[in-house]
């Protein structure tokens, strides 16, 4: 397994905030999800709230609502392969910036996971296996650039003695309507697409990658901040012709863990 070096991470610190021992014997440990959903925009590229574009029209937003249908922690192994391991304090290329269990790839926004760069080397298989699944099924609606929507309490489950490796989230339905107030065209774009008889929809899936191990005798309950956020470019990019709300998502959409951290996220 590779060598883990790296245990202070913001991302670490940022999920093991409660600190206390789960008591009632259910479960060594308890994972309390808090989710936030927001908007990155930067200050010039706002006029009366709504978003700037390259050839000067002004797109407002009408709303982007989310149903956020799934949660899940996973823990990733390697199997097979020739034994080599990977020391994230000192990796090959083209990795670099390796924390909370992925490395930066340089010259790209792509990251990789500690166990995928491990399997990479040793010509073995990466193995996940889901810690936590819980079902929130909750809808999120933002009809603003600069107010974020924050819900306390989303979800709750169990966890087991073991390391975690990374954080999934997964929303089934999706919706975007905005105005371009130059032109007044409007769009509404989902996620769902009829094809003959029956509707075909393509869930958004991001991913973090986090360093939590609940060990025997310091097993600690995790508070777990989800932020989601989209660059607001996709407002611009939303009026273009034959467009994907999908693709859109994928390319513009990130998760972060807690307020520190700032790096991409993986679509899948």
């Amino acid at each position: 397994m590779f060598t883990k070096t790296i245990t202070t991470s913001l991302i670490a610190l940022s999920l093991s905030a409660a600190g206390c021992v789960s008591q009632d014997g259910a479960a060594p440990a308890i994972a309390s999800f808090d989710f936030e959903a927001a908007f990155h925009v930067e200050a010039e590229e706002l006029e009366n709230g709504a978003f700037k574009a390259e050839n000067g029209d002004t797109i407002a937003l009408t709303s982007l609502k989310l149903n956020l249908s799934e949660i899940r922690l996973v823990s990733k192994g390697v199997s097979g392969g020739n034994g080599a391991t990977f020391d994230p304090s000192n990796p090959p290329e083209p990795y670099e910036n390796c924390h909370a269990n992925h490395c930066h790839i340089k010259g790209s926004d792509a990251t990789k996971s500690f166990a995928e760069i491990e399997a990479e080397l040793s010509g073995g298989q990466v193995q996940a296996r889901d810690v936590l699944v819980v079902n929130p099924n909750r809808a999120i609606e933002l009809t603003s650039l600069t107010t974020p929507v924050a819900i306390e309490g989303i979800a709750e489950g169990d966890l087991p003695y073991g390391e975690i490796n990374e954080i999934h989230v997964v929303f089934d339905t999706y919706s975007l309507d905005a105005k371009n107030t130059a032109t007044n065209q409007t769009v509404s774009l989902k996620n769902a697409h009829a094809h003959g008889d029956h509707v075909h929809t393509e869930p958004l899936e991001l991913s973090h990658g986090v360093d939590i191990d609940i060990v025997k005798g310091k097993a600690q309950d995790q508070d777990i901040h989800l932020i989601f956020e989209v660059h607001a470019d996709i407002l611009a990019e939303a009026f273009g012709e034959d467009v994907e709300l999908a693709e859109l998502m994928s390319k513009h959409a990130e998760l972060e863990i807690g307020g520190h951290d700032h790096d991409h996220a993986h679509e899948h």
